[in-house]
């Protein structure tokens, strides 16, 4: 897709058939197209992982590359790179100049990779997507789990919000019963890809999957359960209950009804550790603006500007 769409382990039962699949591994600003399949749990001594698993994957934008070992043999992992982090000539560059061989070093390790297709969907529209094959793209985290994992679990599984269990812990925070892809999304081809994101402290890798057919963004399921022992989802939890379910403040004594998208936006914000409040305020106002997002301007009223950053700030 066009540069500018990006600006604006020990194996369970439960994923016991993945060693058939390609290990995909996704960086930002390079788009793969495929079928969503399922979703895979995975608890090893690095912590927990949930897996998407795609088939018919196909690249439409950016670099594949199957990385090889020492034997010159490949591993079964195919990594993506974006032509910005390419040694290529971004002022005049075809899919013909992407590099054969390329290799990246990390700490100590250093990767090799052969190339297995490229492609600039903005000026090459017409020429055809690589294949790659049937891929899992895994997502965890190092000392906690990442924000993009955290997105993923919520945005794609039946349970919503309630397969998070511990945002904190990257070896607690799945609820590995509630990892299931919902039923609305087995079988719909998307276009996945990730954008970079900036965060109080650091930027962070963000997910989109868009629906092929309609284009519309896939979204968290509003209606999905809540986590085990909840007796109140969030379209009916007060805002003073939110707020202190979440910080010390107690941003309404009202007792105003907190809407889902507005919930939602609490979330992702503690889950992406943005806590400034003008930099909230700020996304806030932009999702407000734009018609595509379900976050309202008479819902941020409803609950309060004040109140909402209240329940997000430290």
């Amino acid at each position: 897709m066009a540069a500018n769409k990006y600006q604006n382990y020990g194996v369970t039962e439960s994923s016991k058939d993945f060693d058939r699949d390609i290990t995909l591994k996704v960086t930002p600003h390079v788009t793969v197209r495929g079928v969503l399949d399922s979703l895979l749990f995975s608890d090893s001594r690095w912590g927990q992982s949930i897996g998407v698993k795609m088939t018919d994957v196909r690249l439409v934008d950016g670099l594949a590359y199957a990385r090889v070992d020492a034997d010159g043999e490949r591993d079964g992992t195919v990594k993506l790179f974006a032509w910005e982090n390419m040694p290529v000539d971004l002022s005049s560059y075809t899919s013909e100049d992407a590099p054969k061989i390329h290799t990246e070093k990390i700490t100590n390790n250093t990767y090799r990779y052969e190339l297995l297709g490229a492609r600039i969907e903005e000026t090459e529209p017409e020429s055809e997507l690589t294949d790659i094959g049937d891929c899992v793209v895994w997502e965890s985290g190092q000392n906690k789990p990442s924000a993009s994992s955290k997105i993923i679990a919520q945005t794609l599984s039946a349970a919503g919000k309630g397969v998070i269990a511990d945002r904190d812990d990257v070896f607690n925070w799945l609820n590995p019963h509630a990892v299931e892809l919902r039923e609305d999304l087995i079988g719909r081809e998307v276009d996945f890809f990730k954008v970079v994101r900036q965060g109080d402290e650091h930027n962070f890798h963000s997910p989109i999957l868009l629906d092929v057919k309609t284009g519309q963004q896939v979204k968290i399921d509003n209606s999905a359960s809540e986590p085990v022992g909840s007796t109140e989802s969030s379209a009916t939890m007060s805002v003073t209950e939110a707020a202190a379910s979440m910080t010390s403040a107690t941003p309404d004594s009202a007792g105003t009804m907190i809407p889902p998208h507005v919930s939602d936006f609490i979330s992702f914000c503690r889950d992406t550790q943005i806590s400034n409040e003008s930099d909230i305020v700020s996304i806030m106002n932009e999702l407000v603006e734009n018609p595509d997002n379900g976050l309202t301007q008479s819902m941020v009223d409803q609950v309060g500007q004040s109140a909402i950053v209240s329940a997000i700030v430290q």
